[in-house]
């Protein structure tokens, strides 16, 4: 009996001192990636060395901690806490857009299908959640053939019907009878609906994705030009931050990635209105060694998840608004981005997932989604060749 205790507190001892040294190795390496950071300097190197991280991220997306604290990392891995499968597909596409935007990128949709569609083209999991729209998008951005996919892209379609609340607005995690509205919703829905209404002939879908964003406004949704992360729908009082970097870039990738999809000339109008307005307020903002922080209006942290979508706002609203002071901004963006990737090519200080209204995390490290966004910045105005030539 004696001999089991002392196996039993010997096996306890031994399986928290793996997990306390797994913690070390972890920080460890983060500390030693971090060492040559921003020491590429070569355009085109960059570009292909973000890219290589993008495919293999495709292939193998590293998991995003949803927790704040950096200990016990074994344990919440052991006991499936470390991530969220909602919040990995998100991270997933990001890589997935990116590697659209290139020459090649027809070959990495069939790597993303085979991941997440069956070769019927249902998922191979179920869709429960609005974060699966950002997947959806990426794979019916990328497919030549969007009949193939369609059960998949009904699903997510169906899903954000579900959630959709007596107000005409989507609910994100909280059900139909939630009175809370987050930006992020609208970088979710609204370029996927855009791009179902695109493909599939359905004008409604395009409709109702342009309403999110116009309904947003009408409850107070922004404050000086920039979205607050939540705001409550019954009064338009807000519920967390205003100018949350991440968060505006939700709200600027339901402006231009929705953009092509608008055919209706008010829309179109109204849309160019809203992009030139967010673009204008930003301006200001930028910061002086360039791309933006944290909170954008605010003396906080840079963000490499904020800047990188920031920048291919200002990359998409240059081509809308036929404004070559955006190209410039979105240029600088990419300089930025490329100061703060590592020397394997991962880009690095992206600020962690966000944990609730009023919790924005203090982990800063690399994020798939913004390593797709990086890439996608970088193709879209042709940095390599955008920099040689200036």
């Amino acid at each position: 009996m004696k001999f089991l205790v002392y196996l039993t507190v010997v096996g306890i001892v031994c399986f928290h001192l793996i997990v306390i040294y797994y913690d070390v190795v972890v920080s460890l390496y983060e500390r030693y990636s971090c060492f040559h950071m921003g020491r590429q300097t070569d355009e085109e190197k960059w570009t292909s060395s973000v890219k290589r991280v993008c495919q293999k991220w495709l292939k193998r997306t590293p998991t995003l901690r949803i927790k704040k604290e950096c200990r016990y990392i074994l344990w919440d891995r052991i006991r499936c806490k470390y991530g969220k499968k909602m919040v990995q597909s998100w991270q997933k596409a990001g890589c997935l857009l990116g590697l659209e935007e290139t020459s090649s990128g027809a070959s990495f949709l069939d790597v993303a299908k085979k991941q997440t569609l069956a070769p019927d083209g249902n998922w191979k999991r179920p869709v429960d959640k609005i974060d699966y729209g950002m997947m959806a998008y990426a794979l019916l951005k990328s497919e030549k053939d969007p009949s193939s996919i369609k059960p998949a892209m009904d699903d997510v379609a169906r899903c954000i019907q579900d959630n959709v609340c007596s107000d005409g607005m989507v609910s994100y995690t909280q059900g139909r009878q939630s009175f809370r509205r987050y930006v992020d919703t609208l970088g979710f829905v609204c370029p996927f609906l855009g791009e179902y209404g695109r493909a599939y002939s359905d004008p409604s879908k395009i409709d109702f994705a342009f309403d999110q964003i116009a309904k947003f406004r009408e409850i107070g949704g922004l404050s000086h030009g920039l979205p607050y992360h939540c705001v409550r729908s019954d009064n338009g009082l807000p519920l967390s931050v205003l100018g949350w970097g991440r968060g505006v870039g939700w709200y600027s990738l339901a402006l231009v990635d929705l953009f092509p999809s608008i055919s209706c000339p008010e829309q179109k109008r109204l849309l160019k209105e809203w992009i030139a307005e967010l673009a204008e307020t930003l301006i200001r903002y930028e910061r002086m060694d360039g791309g933006f922080s944290s909170i954008v209006q605010g003396d906080c942290p840079y963000d490499s998840s904020a800047t990188a979508i920031l920048g291919y706002f200002y990359a998409r609203s240059s081509q809308i608004l036929n404004d070559v002071r955006l190209q410039e901004i979105a240029v600088r963006c990419c300089k930025k981005l490329m100061k703060k990737t590592k020397i394997n090519g991962v880009v690095d200080e992206c600020q962690g997932d966000t944990i609730d209204v009023g919790i924005i995390s203090e982990k800063y490290g690399e994020m798939p989604f913004a390593q797709g966004f990086t890439l996608r910045l970088a193709e879209v105005i042709g940095f390599r060749n955008h920099v040689r030539q200036s």
